[in-house]
């Protein structure tokens, strides 16, 4: 950091990130190599530029005062190998810059350390931001994968200062993971929820600040004091474009501030200021070498939301950025779901502040912005398996429709999609119909194909293979009215699905190769699936190696999207293969994957996938050792659908444990539900007994079933009585772990 021929290191970043920290273990370590050892000067109360050589002085414990401080301060430090560490010097600028200057020059020898949420502006600067400490991802519950990120041992550390009996356990890790999110990892922010450990538990805390961003009376001083100070720098034009970019929720693009910041009048007129923001740590700038993307970390977005609702711009400020996200995510997809994974990659860049713009558009009223919006993101929800998210606006968007108007019939279609996909098949269908009987008078032949396909789909699902056939039928003849090859492709890769349930191999081929012919035209997210299907018949048909090629296209192309749920069928029959060719600890990882995966987006698979999935997990596990099975299992279900993909494309191996995994091992609740299922409770004595709702022990059961391997409660029960002997059997004995 100090190294090379710029002799001045200035660590910006935000108030709370650690700079001063920072730079007193570098000076502590650099201090031995430094033969005229390292001096702190400490800034923070200095106002006049006129004062700042004279607080240097003083740091140096210098009482020659017949000269003037700053020549008293360059003689000294003239001929001296030393380090001057400046702390809190954004206030000062750029008076300090000449100060500086002036002491390079005279000083040869001389390192700088500063600390600023601006650069110095200074000859031989070099900048070092200071970012937040790495948060745990959502959903990682593992004790020791937890404890390793430093933002988890900071809380640590700091509540136990306040509270001796706190800990770091499988109990409370969860919580402070959830914590370190909350506040985006800024090391001031932790220290500060953690200070509330003497009074609050770690669970108490973090929905503190879910339900209200605060910790209560004065635990915010510091932080809001800081923030009151970088405000307070900032020219008035600045100040305004800081309050209205408080209205993002997420990244944001140069275009989108200049729109919001000017709020539509001038956009031009934003840059600079903007820039002026990204100089004093109040906006961070990111960027991938093409695009600049900024963003407001956690508590600083809080902040400038305060300042933005104590104005009167906080509903011009809001409808400017919902009315420019409906536009920006109308255009990937005109043509029926026509896409690159670009455009899906797009609307995942656009979500957070889409979903932003769809909160104050339901909030105010606006009832075609809630519309559009909701509309503009069905395939982003659906591609990315956002399953519930979508269910919940999609019912709400569905309340504001008009009786018997387009919209309504739209978002009853795609309504029955989503349904589907969490395998509520009655309700799927009868959406279905609505949006036929909505469709039909309008004479929307491309509409109407659409939601009879749904109604197949769901029939399809409920396994009536025969009736989702009859209403593809039906819906040919809406197709044949208005070709369109991508509307061909979905429709003979539905077949072609329906087919290969049926075992028809041939007529199954037929239609799927058409579909992929299609699909070649025409890009599309679902032709993965297709040939992911053609690579199922290439297995039934004895021939492994076009499966294998098949099935390692039609996955790649998926991930390349992001298409989870169509992915996790992938995988299956990936799994499927491995059987075939008695691979079968690579089979159990795959398993294990698309189960996990399917237990996130919460995706229920068709009657027939479900009980050809549980009947290969039991083939697999008793084609292995025990202790093989369960380590290819637990290798495989927590997998991410990135590691799921390297994983099923590369040479068939045994799997790599402990990479990305989320963690297999059951949780408190679910070890205690499991205990009682093995006495023999059913999910309703259960929840009897655990005063919990019948549905959340379905959901647990489930869980416990996909992260042990199992596929009945008969084999949960085995495998408690199994854990309980191996605890109690002595080591090295049969049974001991």
């Amino acid at each position: 950091m100090l190294h090379g021929d710029r002799r001045c290191t200035t660590l910006t970043g935000t108030a709370g990130m650690g700079k001063t920290t920072l730079a007193l273990e570098v000076a502590r370590a650099v201090e031995p190599v430094m033969p005229d050892g390292a001096w702190l000067v400490d800034l923070t109360v200095v106002r006049e530029p006129d004062a700042i050589p004279r607080a240097m002085v003083a740091a140096l414990g210098l009482v020659d005062q017949a000269r003037a401080p700053l020549e008293a301060l360059a003689d000294h430090v003239a001929a001296r190998q030393a380090l001057l560490v400046l702390e809190n010097c954004e206030h000062l600028l750029p008076s300090l810059a000449a100060v500086v200057n002036t002491l390079l020059d005279r000083a040869p020898d001389l390192r700088i350390l500063a600390t600023s949420r601006a650069p110095l502006n200074v000859r031989d600067e070099s900048l070092f931001q200071v970012r937040p400490f790495e948060v745990p991802p959502a959903g990682l519950e593992d004790l020791g994968r937890l404890a390793s990120f430093d933002a988890v041992r900071l809380f640590a550390e700091r509540a136990s200062a306040v509270d001796p009996g706190f800990s770091l356990t499988a109990a409370t890790a969860p919580a402070v993971a959830s914590i370190c999110r909350r506040v985006d990892g800024i090391p001031l922010a932790i220290g500060l929820a953690a200070a509330s450990a003497s009074t609050l538990t770690a669970v108490e805390i973090d929905e503190r600040l879910a339900a209200t961003g605060t910790l209560g009376d004065g635990k915010r001083g510091t932080m809001a004091a800081a923030l009151d100070w970088s405000h307070d720098l900032l020219g008035p034009e600045a100040r305004v474009a800081f309050r209205r970019l408080a209205v993002f929720a997420g990244p944001f693009s140069l275009e989108a501030a200049e729109q919001v910041g000017s709020l539509g009048t001038d956009p031009a007129s934003v840059l600079p200021h903007l820039a002026e923001l990204v100089s004093h740590s109040l906006v961070t700038r990111e960027g991938d070498g093409a695009r600049s993307r900024y963003r407001m970390l956690a508590p600083i977005a809080e902040y400038a939301a305060l300042r933005l609702a104590a104005s009167d711009e906080l509903g011009p400020a809001a409808m400017t950025h919902a009315t420019y996200f409906l536009q920006r995510s109308m255009s990937p997809y005109a043509n029926l779901g026509e896409c690159l994974p670009g455009d899906i990659d797009l609307l995942a860049d656009l979500h957070q502040n889409c979903l932003a713009a769809l909160r104050f558009a339901t909030q105010a009223g606006i009832v075609p912005i809630r519309l559009g919006l909701a509309l503009n993101l069905v395939l982003l929800w659906r591609v990315r398996g956002h399953l519930h998210l979508a269910l919940d606006m999609l019912e709400g968007a569905l309340a504001v429709t008009a009786d018997g108007s387009y919209e309504q019939g739209v978002v009853h279609g795609v309504l029955a999609e989503f349904l589907t996909a969490l395998g509520t098949y009655d309700a799927a269908e009868d959406h279905a119909r609505r949006a036929e009987a909505t469709f039909t008078p309008m004479g929307d032949a491309r509409a109407i194909r659409t939601v009879i396909a749904m109604q197949g789909l769901a029939a399809a699902g409920r396994g009536e293979i025969e009736t989702a056939l009859r209403q593809y039928e039906r819906a040919r003849p809406f197709i044949e009215s208005s070709p369109n090859d991508l509307s061909w492709a979905y429709w003979e890769a539905g077949v072609g699905r329906f087919e290969l349930e049926r075992d028809n191999l041939e007529a199954a081929q037929a239609h799927l190769e058409e579909a992929d012919r299609r699909f070649r035209l025409v890009p599309s997210w679902f032709h993965g699936r297709a040939l992911a299907m053609l690579g199922d018949v290439a297995r039934r048909r004895g021939d492994p190696a076009r499966a294998a090629s098949l099935l390692g296209e039609g996955l790649r192309s998926l991930c390349a999207y992001g298409a989870t749920l169509e992915a996790i069928s992938c995988l299956e029959d990936m799994a499927r293969l491995a059987i075939d060719e008695r691979a079968n600890h690579r089979a159990a990882t795959l398993l294990a994957a698309s189960i996990g995966l399917r237990d996130a987006t919460a995706a229920v698979a068709w009657a027939a996938d479900a009980k050809r999935r549980n009947a290969d997990i039991d083939r697999v596990r008793a084609a292995l050792p025990r202790d093989e099975f369960e380590t290819a299992w637990a290798a495989g279900i927590g997998m991410t659908l990135e590691w799921a993909m390297s994983f099923a494309t590369a040479a068939p191996a045994p799997a790599v444990a402990g990479r990305q995994l989320r963690g297999s091992v059951l949780t408190p609740r679910e070890r205690e539900i499991a205990e009682l299922v093995a006495l023999g409770l059913s999910n309703r004595e259960i929840a009897d007994r655990l005063v919990i709702a019948p549905g959340t022990v379905k959901i647990h059961v489930e869980r416990i079933l996909g992260k042990l391997g199992r596929t009945s409660r008969v084999q949960v029960a085995t495998w408690v009585h199994e854990e309980r002997a191996g605890a109690s059997a002595p080591q090295g004995m049969p049974g001991g772990r």
